[in-house]
């Protein structure tokens, strides 16, 4: 059908992508792993001192915009041990590993 368009050049073949049928979450996790940690890895590269960020929430009463604007007080730094955060309503666990700033 598209062979008139190439006119024979590359051969190329012609496929629709389509996700599969397994029903393997592991590995829908895993990639979806990856990406988040990249993002991560980038957005922490960008942070500096005294600079500022935004932070996406979900609208509140308290939070009608759905975001806070924050000022980094620090660089970026992953976690050596489980922690948790009393300085948010309700306090945050966060575990060994994460990425955090102080804000």
């Amino acid at each position: 059908m598209l062979w008139p368009i190439f006119e024979g050049l590359n051969d190329w073949k012609i496929v629709k992508c389509v996700p599969g049928k397994s029903d393997d979450k592991d590995d829908a996790n895993m990639c979806r792993n990856v990406v988040l940690e990249g993002l991560t890895s980038i957005i922490c590269e960008q942070i500096q001192e005294h600079g500022y960020g935004a932070i996406d929430t979900i609208a509140t009463d308290e939070c009608p915009e759905g975001f806070y604007l924050v000022q980094w007080t620090g660089l970026p730094y992953t976690l050596q041990q489980d922690t948790v955060c009393y300085d948010s309503t309700p306090p945050l666990k966060l575990k060994s590993g994460e990425m955090v700033c102080k804000a």
